[in-house]
């Protein structure tokens, strides 16, 4: 394990111990639930795209954890995301899916910006149908 991710799990483990029952409402609306000290979940919701799982797991890394922009987050839970189910995102590779899920992205991480800039994209698009 690296300064780095030891340093990240210390401080997801403390924000966690400080309100380990409050779950996070994304800038999208979408809800994000803290499993253990790396995973948590987008809930699952009607409309819950693939865009809009990445931009509320991104927006609970920055806003939520308050950790950097630059942030790596992997996908854990495996492309396609059943009915019903919540998609499942980490701080750690371990137990990464084969992808994001998203079009024209390779790998199952990307930035924590990267993931939150989605939630311009889906607001545009949404106001443009």
């Amino acid at each position: 394990m690296t300064l780095r991710s030891t340093l990240l799990s210390v401080l997801v483990t403390v924000g966690l111990a400080a309100s380990p029952a409050l779950a996070f409402q994304a800038q999208n609306s979408f809800t994000v639930r803290q499993i253990d000290s790396t995973r948590f979940e987008v809930r699952p919701r009607g409309g819950l795209s693939n865009s809009d799982a990445w931009c509320a797991a991104g927006d609970f890394v920055i806003r939520g954890l308050r950790l950097p922009r630059s942030t790596p987050v992997w996908r854990i839970s495996e492309p396609p995301r059943p009915s019903g189910q919540g998609i499942v995102f980490s701080l750690s590779s371990q137990g990464a899916a084969s992808t994001t899920g998203l079009v024209g992205s390779g790998g199952a991480s990307a930035s924590a910006s990267h993931g939150q800039s989605l939630c311009q994209t889906m607001e545009l698009m949404r106001r443009n149908r």
